[in-house]
């Protein structure tokens, strides 16, 4: 059966500060613009530009500033995927009357932005998932042991009942492998909380076919 794509993301995880101007002459005109803006790491929250009160730009660069981040943020350095928990805060701009325009603006900010990029550690976050399960004490050994050679640390929730009680934290790529190997018709899955519903894909998975735009499971 074929799946859908993982939904993977991408994000930062330091801040970092990009500053170019953009100075051309052509069409009979010169073409003049200047920013300054820092990249923040905002764990669970969705992606946004912000500025600073001081900031003065007129209303059409300010738009064309904002378009051009989002169609950057829409697109991670690393495989494409949109980037999530990114703030955009602009510093400083500089205007000049006769030679700033929106499109100057919006390739200026697009330079900053790469620029900024590259100093704030961009990573491919995985989306995860919890999972309860209903484990008879006889085979609680075995399904811990499954779960510690798919996922390497678990983080596990018991609570004793007739059977245990298992709530685990996985990544939402491993969930059918998972309930192949442990028997699962229908899994019991649960949301995480925001700050940890993406988590930055670790080791060999990093660089896994998984891992690419398009790609499709089979099972």
């Amino acid at each position: 059966m074929l799946r859908p794509p993982i939904a993977f993301r991408e994000t930062v995880r330091s801040a970092a500060v990009g500053e170019r101007k953009y100075i051309r002459h052509f069409e009979g005109r010169g073409h003049f613009a200047h920013l300054k803006l820092q990249l923040l790491p905002v764990p669970g929250h969705a992606c946004s530009v912000t500025c600073v009160p001081e900031l003065s730009l007129p209303e059409d660069c300010y738009h064309a500033v904002r378009a051009a981040l989002f169609s950057r943020l829409d697109c991670g350095p690393a495989a494409r995927y949109p980037m999530h928990g990114v703030e955009v805060r602009l510093l400083e701009a500089t205007h000049l009357p006769r030679h700033s325009h929106p499109e100057a603006f919006a390739l200026a900010a697009g330079m900053a932005f790469d620029e900024a990029l590259l100093a704030a550690s961009p990573v491919i976050l995985e989306p995860w998932t919890g999972l309860r399960l209903n484990v008879e004490q006889n085979a609680l050994v075995e399904v811990l042991g499954t779960l510690t050679m798919l996922i390497g640390n678990v983080d596990v929730s018991v609570s004793f009942t007739e059977t245990f009680v298992l709530k685990v934290e996985i990544p939402r790529g491993l969930l059918p492998r998972i309930c192949q190997m442990l028997g699962l018709c229908r899994p019991l899955t649960f949301s995480l909380p925001a700050s940890r519903e993406y988590r930055p894909l670790q080791g060999a998975a990093a660089n896994d076919d998984r891992t690419r735009p398009g790609f499709e499971d089979w099972t």
